[in-house]
């Protein structure tokens, strides 16, 4: 799958919006420095891509990132100190990917992170800074058996998924998510016991 020629020596100002959904065979994205008004890039079911071009990191602009059931992405760029104003990042399906950026908390205006059905191993530590983080999914992380204690400082997320996880146990900091209205469980097989600190999530109204 080859870019377009244009991409070698225009850009097109004005964009907004990348979707390229289901481009099953794209091995590569263009160097993204230059789209100063992307807001939205969706890259769900490319199958093919392996890596994310670095100019992502500086992507200054960008709010929505969809990267769902990219299969054969092995490596997220690690400088992601440029995505102030991202919003949603959904890495979902991405199955041979192992690890996020260690610098994750710099995107500190992330409100939705998904990273369902992938092979991330462990949650780098600098994920409390994501103080404006109100859903987080880890569904199916079958290689996850611990979270951090610093995910009691993410005190603005109401629902958090950890159904199907390889976790053996629950940091008692989970008690500290004040806003936290659904916790789900279901079939983690490895888990052994669940804190007493779940009883002072006063606004918790769903625990399945």
């Amino acid at each position: 799958w080859r870019w377009w020629c244009w991409y070698s020596n225009k850009v097109a100002e004005n964009l907004m919006v990348m979707n390229l959904r289901g481009c099953y065979n794209l091995t590569t994205i263009p160097d993204l420095s230059a789209h100063h008004a992307l807001e939205k890039l969706i890259l769900e079911r490319c199958c093919g891509l392996t890596r994310i071009h670095k100019s992502i990191g500086d992507a200054s602009t960008l709010r929505h990132l969809n990267l769902r059931d990219c299969s054969s992405l092995v490596e997220f760029p690690s400088d992601v100190s440029g995505l102030k104003h991202l919003e949603s990042l959904i890495l979902s399906g991405c199955s041979e990917l192992k690890e996020l950026p260690q610098d994750m908390g710099s995107m500190n205006s992330l409100r939705e992170l998904l990273i369902d059905r992938t092979a991330i191993e462990k949650l780098p530590e600098s994920i409390f800074r994501l103080t404006k983080l109100e859903r987080f999914s880890l569904n199916n992380c079958q290689s996850l058996k611990r979270l951090p204690t610093c995910i009691g400082k993410l005190g603005s997320l109401r629902e958090l998924s950890l159904d199907c996880s390889a976790l053996e146990e629950i940091p008692n900091s989970i008690g500290l998510l004040e806003n936290l209205e659904k916790l789900s469980l279901m079939w983690c097989k490895s888990l052994t016991a669940i804190p007493d600190s779940v009883g002072n999530l006063k606004l918790l109204t769903q625990f399945w």
